[in-house]
């Protein structure tokens, strides 16, 4: 599996060793795992921010785990470490530039050509100058000694200026509710279209992991379609077609009886739950 389809596999080990519903997996801190000792035994606790509580505003709490569940939990959490820290990073950098979306060895002053944006900005392929005018950004003619057509230019403050506009909240808790986890402190931290099958990963801007992708992971994503449709398929009892495939359609894994594999993240903490009563806890 990629790196996005590995990040999103760790989502559902999160699901599945804690029975945390999927929206507080992905506010988890960066380093949610902690152990004690007591009496020589050993005790693991998960910190988390946990929903529904009837609280007006969300506190921290501990899910306290045992050995094999916590086992699980650490590899994996090392694993998501690993995956975003580079969006952690840029989090960072943003986080202290507010106002701002620097990039890296360079003034707001400085000039960049159209093809350095094009590139920058991982823009389609194609004119460069006009790729960089349909964003937006202002592009500055400056003559060449010995060429007819200008040289095309922009400047890093209007580039700056663009991504500031793009970039979304730099929180995981809303500091409207009292508390605050900004992105460099999240577990689920990714570049933008870290998940996007075909526009380029823009590693200036930063984004988290959302609902939406868990569901796309879990049971794919499905629009209406005429019956003569080259893809057109029977799902809920309706024609559709598959737009983004689960990723047990992407590995080919089916149920018994032949058909595809779907499920939401909510039934990983009906499945743990059920197991826990009937083992008489």
């Amino acid at each position: 599996l990629d790196s996005s389809d590995r990040l999103l596999s760790c989502v559902t080990a999160l699901l599945t060793a804690t029975g945390l519903r999927v929206g507080e997996i992905l506010t988890l801190p960066v380093d949610p795992l902690s152990k004690s000792t007591r009496n020589g035994d050993t005790r693991w606790h998960l910190q988390y921010w946990p929903e529904k509580t009837g609280k007006a505003t969300r506190e921290k709490d501990l899910l306290h785990l045992t050995e094999r569940p916590a086992s699980l939990v650490s590899e994996v959490i090392d694993e998501i470490q690993e995956i975003t820290s580079s969006a952690r990073q840029r989090a960072r950098v943003l986080e202290q530039n507010p106002g701002r979306a620097p990039i890296d060895d360079l003034s707001p002053d400085d000039l960049l050509t159209t093809e350095a944006v094009q590139e920058l900005l991982d823009l389609a392929d194609g004119s460069a100058t006009a790729r960089v005018r349909r964003t937006g950004i202002p592009i500055l003619e400056r003559d060449r000694e010995g060429y007819k057509r200008p040289e095309y230019l922009c400047r890093v403050s209007d580039i700056e200026e663009y991504l500031q506009e793009r970039q979304g909240d730099l929180w995981t808790i809303n500091p409207d509710g009292g508390n605050e986890q900004m992105l460099s402190d999240s577990l689920f931290v990714v570049h933008t279209n870290f998940f996007h099958a075909t526009r380029g990963t823009k590693s200036i801007l930063v984004d988290t992991v959302s609902l939406q992708h868990v569901g796309d992971f879990l049971s794919g994503r499905w629009t209406s379609c005429d019956e003569d449709h080259e893809e057109a398929e029977r799902h809920n009892g309706e024609w559709m077609r598959c737009v983004v495939p689960s990723i047990f359609r992407q590995l080919g894994l089916k149920e018994e009886d032949g058909s595809h594999i779907e499920m939401t993240s909510h039934q990983f903490r009906h499945w743990l739950t059920t197991n826990l009563v009937d083992s008489g806890v």
